[in-house]
């Protein structure tokens, strides 16, 4: 962690003082804690790769997303818009996520959303910095920004690749496979 917190700080020209890692399991369990997640699912998606257990199958239109059909939504690169498809996903997610926390009767659910952080998430906060931030997530309007850049791929897979990178003009992107 003190090296991603290094190369971060370094992009983003401000030293990280806090930080929370948060994996794929947790997005599943906290969309299944919430209910699940309705999101636009803007077109067919359909991959597999049995390497890493993961196989999406969803159709288009609006949705209630859980568990394995959530974490196939978020993950799901594979296609013209590659990573900055993905990326717009994880926001539309988020922005879900954040309204259901604004909802009064997720008060009652702030037990097991700390015993799901606390088994998904890795952080520097202490229990009450990590209390305190779930409450206040509920009455705080999500705005996201993306570091400016653009698409890279290598080994068929697609990376945002910034342009604050010191070694971005080292790098040559491959086209994806057909």
């Amino acid at each position: 962690m003190p090296a991603v917190e290094q190369e971060l700080g370094k992009l983003l020209g401000a030293p990280l003082e806090r930080y929370l890692i948060v994996n794929l399991d947790a997005v599943q369990h906290l969309g299944d804690a919430l209910g699940g997640v309705e999101v636009e699912v803007p077109k067919r998606m359909v991959y597999s790769d049995s390497r890493q257990g993961l196989y999406i199958d969803l159709y288009p239109g609006r949705q209630l997303l859980k568990g394995n059909d959530l974490e196939g939504f978020l993950r799901f690169r594979h296609d013209e818009l590659g990573d900055l498809g993905r990326m717009e996903r994880q926001k539309l997610v988020l922005a879900e996520v954040f309204r259901k926390l604004a909802q009064p009767s997720v008060l009652a659910q702030l037990p097991q959303l700390l015993r799901i952080a606390g088994q998904d998430i890795k952080t520097n906060l202490s229990p009450v910095e990590l209390g305190n931030l779930l409450a206040t997530l509920r009455t705080t309007k999500l705005a996201t920004t993306r570091l400016s850049g653009q698409p890279f791929w290598h080994d068929d897979v697609s990376y945002w690749m910034p342009d604050l990178n010191p070694n971005h003009a080292a790098y040559v992107s491959q086209e994806p496979r057909p």
